[in-house]
């Protein structure tokens, strides 16, 4: 998982993170495209993507699908403000536009699919510095439920917690209310060992663990 971290006011170290609003995508690249063509039309669009405003920092996860093989990935972004979150999924979606012939973003032909959303951000802490944070773990869910954001900021300090027991390095509560989802984002660090089968055995651990949802009432 790449991590990229942007110098916009908001503070790096370990704590919580005054962040407002939060981006998400979740891209399936399309068939028989390889990393270095991913990598190269992706490069220049993320430098540019980089620097919209208000941006605290991106997580940038990669992996391959278990059944099919195909490739996933997509992108975590916090923001100070819900206003800049939106603002930069609009850029994205209606503006900015990559590769020859130009295309929109979410558009170009390296995606199969893509899903994306703005979030509210009910809470967001770093347990250890960003540059520690080498793996991500991202979940949503869907409620039946009413008057979920209250019920949300309740919980948080007891998920946060048990985020912290099972080795996050930080941890992101979101809500989407327009579409009652709710989304947790952690990140973990990478093994000491750096080889490809040591990282490959600490992201299954990792998805092994239980779910902080197991916090959420029925």
């Amino acid at each position: 998982m790449a991590t990229e971290a942007n110098n916009q006011g908001l503070s790096y170290g370990v704590g919580k993170i005054n962040a407002k609003g939060a981006f998400t995508a979740e891209i399936t690249i399309a068939p028989r495209v390889g990393l270095e063509d991913i990598w190269q039309g992706q490069y220049g669009g993320a430098q540019v993507m980089g620097k919209r405003p208000g941006m605290y920092i991106k997580y940038l996860p990669t992996k391959y699908h278990p059944v099919n093989g195909d490739m996933l990935t997509g992108g975590c972004y916090l923001f100070d403000t819900s206003d800049n979150a939106k603002g930069y999924e609009d850029w994205t979606t209606n503006e900015f536009e990559v590769g020859e012939p130009k295309t929109t973003y979410w558009k170009q032909p390296l995606f199969k699919h893509v899903d994306s959303f703005v979030w509210n951000v009910i809470g967001a802490h770093n347990f250890t510095p960003v540059e520690d944070h080498g793996i991500g773990r991202f979940q949503r869910w869907t409620y039946h439920h009413v008057g979920v954001e209250a019920i949300l900021k309740q919980l948080y300090p007891v998920l946060k917690d048990a985020a912290e027991r099972r080795g996050a390095g930080s941890f992101w509560l979101l809500h989407r209310p327009e579409d009652k989802m709710i989304a947790v984002h952690m990140s973990f660090p990478k093994p000491e060992d750096g080889d490809h089968e040591a990282m490959r055995e600490e992201v299954e651990d990792i998805a092994r663990e239980g779910s902080v949802a197991d916090v959420f009432p029925d």
